[in-house]
């Protein structure tokens, strides 16, 4: 369009008489300065190519709010209308034109985009100006407000929360701090502060290598000691104490019960309120106490109170050294049966063996004026007995016996011996033949009849048996029945 005097006459007039200048139209808006009007065209305005955002070379003291269209496409500024906002240039983007800015709405992605950083600084996120989230370039995350966490993939996430000290550590929950190597701390207030360390719980402790306290206020206090429940104690090495206030305070011992307490080295005390007071005693029952070196209480309520003893049972109580107690005043003991007899103390259903040196066949077992059991022969020393004693027929068949066996010699000779051997062979035989009334040698007149032993050992003795007529000839060995009789003192 070419401008003629009398277009620049009228155009100035048109601004001293209404202030506004109109192109394309007579009624330029009230609002505006200049208003451009027309359908089918458009305002070009200058065209410059900027090198920058802070770029005040190429136009030189621009002014705030100067606008102008930005033909190179240089870091921070794209392609198009531009404008000096005082300190830098601002490019306006088409809605439709990509941008790396995320929208508060949303952003269409392809897989490429991120949200972060692209050289080696930490990205926050921040609230009210303070911080709430930090991402580390070797892997440590804190979120949450005042939270701190070690950039080597250590995790902090609560207010307060720290992860500060070593690699790998895990801090969770308010106040939490894990403070050393692979440390685990996971709760309000809860502390980590040995390598491999575990606290879990309000306020619980884990302060010993490889230790681990799961519960509130539990306590892990020495190297690979283990807490687990409410208050909970575990304060010494390899000490394990599991249940609400469960106390292990010595190496290796182990409390399982709410407020058992396992307190010296090596004890073991399990159940509610189970107490195991000196080195390696064991307390296994609610309330049970081992109160002695090595001793052991079974039961609830049972006491083993001195060193090496055992109480087992109920109310149960051992107080003599390696003494061993079954039961209470009330308790009745079965041995091969389900349902002991209740009158009793002690009910067997079998055999019983009592040695104690000085048994002995026949003897019976006997208590002094204080109950003590032992054996003693069935009747007092130096008392006579028979022990052994029989009736043997004449082929030396015996017809009843107990206490020897009889063996026929030969003709008239029987051999006697023992079923245990006489101390001495200092004892009394007793013998006797059959009557044969008259016919002792079968059919002949011999009716004289004698027996006599012989060959008398510790083992047995030999007994013959002869026969004469009136004592005229000499007696002749015959086969007769007999009996005989042993008596020993």
């Amino acid at each position: 369009m070419k401008i003629t005097p009398l277009f620049f006459a009228t155009l100035l007039f048109s601004v001293l008489s209404y202030s506004q200048v109109g192109i394309g139209t007579i009624t330029p808006d009230a609002s505006t300065l200049l208003e451009v009007s027309s359908s089918n065209k458009g305002v070009l305005l200058p065209k410059v190519a900027l090198t920058g955002t802070t770029d005040v070379t190429t136009i030189a003291n621009p002014a705030m709010g100067l606008l102008i269209f930005n033909t190179a496409n240089v870091p921070g500024l794209n392609v198009g209308y531009t404008y000096w906002n005082g300190s830098r240039w601002s490019t306006f983007l088409d809605i439709s034109t990509e941008s790396s800015d995320w929208s508060l709405s949303g952003n269409e992605l392809t897989g490429n985009e991120f949200l972060g950083t692209t050289n080696e600084q930490s990205l926050q996120l921040r609230v009210n100006n303070n911080q709430i989230g930090l991402f580390a370039p070797n892997g440590g995350i804190a979120i949450g407000l005042n939270t701190q966490a070690k950039d080597n993939n250590s995790i902090a996430i609560g207010t307060n929360a720290k992860a500060i000290t070593s690699n790998q550590a895990l801090a969770i929950g308010y106040g939490a701090d894990a403070s050393a190597f692979q440390s685990t701390s996971i709760g309000l207030g809860s502390k980590a502060s040995q390598d491999r360390s575990l606290a879990l719980g309000n306020n619980s402790a884990a302060s010993g290598q490889n230790s681990t306290a799961l519960g509130v206020s539990a306590t892990a206090s020495a190297q690979n000691a283990m807490a687990m429940g409410n208050a909970s104690n575990a304060g010494a090495s390899k000490a394990i104490a599991i249940g609400n206030e469960a106390q292990a305070l010595d190496g290796s011992g182990v409390a399982i019960g709410a407020s058992s307490f396992a307190r010296k080295q090596s004890t073991v005390a399990l159940g509610a309120g189970a107490d195991a007071k000196r080195d390696n005693s064991l307390a296994i029952g609610n309330g049970s106490i081992a109160d002695g070196f090595e001793a052991a209480a079974f039961g609830s309520g049972a006491q083993a109170n001195s060193t090496g003893s055992t109480a087992i049972g109920r109310g149960a109580i051992a107080n003599g050294v390696d003494a061993i107690v079954l039961g209470n005043a009330d308790a009745y003991v079965g041995i091969g049966t389900s349902s002991p007899d209740n009158a009793t103390k002690l009910h067997v259903a079998g055999k019983v063996k009592i040695v104690d040196g000085t048994q002995g066949t026949g003897k019976v077992l006997t208590s002094d004026a204080n109950g003590r059991a032992s054996w003693q022969p069935a009747v007092a020393p130096g008392t006579p007995q028979i022990v052994a004693a029989g009736v043997v027929n004449a082929a030396g068949i015996a017809l009843k016996i107990n206490g020897a066996t009889v063996s026929k010699i030969n003709v008239g000779d029987y051999q006697v011996t023992f079923t245990t051997a006489r101390p001495s062979a200092n004892y009394v035989i007793n013998i006797a033949t059959l009557d044969c009334g008259g016919n002792c040698q079968n059919g002949t007149t011999y009716d004289d009849p004698g027996i006599t032993y012989y060959n008398r050992t510790a083992t047995g003795f030999r007994i013959n048996i002869g026969d004469n007529d009136n004592g005229v000839s000499a007696r002749l060995d015959t086969d007769l029945e007999f009996s005989f009789s042993v008596i020993d003192f």
